[in-house]
């Protein structure tokens, strides 16, 4: 990467953490349970999440089953939960007609899996509830996971590192030279005598 590369990602990664910051102030002025469920649902239906941190979101959601007691052996009530949030952000009007249909038949499906899910788990619209908050306190409450919050100091991170590359890469001329040296595995050594030559060596 060159330093003008470099300055470019600096940039841009700036931005997109205001943006992150900005979106997660958005988060924190949710003041009702209604508010946190509607920013949550469209968060999770919108948002492009890596992995990593699905892995721990699902992590975070087997800690909810465990803690209330609820049994997720066969993974109905997180498939639930899942088909509920899509239910919540359904848009009918679709306007590919295939796709309509597929998303009608898909929302009458959900309707037989409720009356399942409520043979279950009588108190189930009071769960899913919890179990909503529970996420969101998981992605926006720094008194919980803060997982949002954590992408914003690992970016910050990133940022402070590359800033001090910037700054050292400005003072010093031969900079890029030994970041290629050291990626090649060589030592970087530069003739001081008049008129000599910048050489590197291979290190053992």
């Amino acid at each position: 990467m060159s330093l003008s590369d470099l300055i470019t990602h600096v940039d841009r990664l700036t931005k997109k953490n205001n943006a992150l910051k900005k979106f997660l102030q958005l988060a924190k002025d949710c003041k009702t349970d209604n508010e946190k469920i509607k920013f949550l649902d469209n968060f999770l239906n919108s948002e492009d999440i890596g992995e990593y941190e699905w892995s721990k979101f699902s992590n975070s959601n087997f800690e909810f089953l465990e803690e209330n007691n609820l049994n997720n052996d066969d993974g109905f009530f997180s498939e639930y939960s899942e088909e509920a949030d899509w239910v919540s952000s359904f848009k009918e009007d679709e306007v590919d007609l295939e796709l309509k249909k597929n998303l009608l038949d898909r929302k009458h499906s959900f309707e037989e899996m409720r009356s399942s899910f409520k043979k279950i788990y009588p108190k189930g619209d009071e769960l899913i509830i919890r179990y909503k908050l529970h996420q969101f306190s998981y992605w926006f409450d720094n008194k919980h996971y803060g997982a949002y919050q954590e992408r914003i100091t690992n970016n910050e991170e990133e940022i402070l590192k590359d800033i001090k590359k910037i700054d050292q890469w400005t003072r010093d001329p031969d900079y890029e030279k030994k970041l290629k040296a050291k990626k090649e595995g060589k030592i970087f050594l530069k003739d001081t005598t008049v008129g000599g030559e910048v050489k590197t060596y291979r290190s053992n």
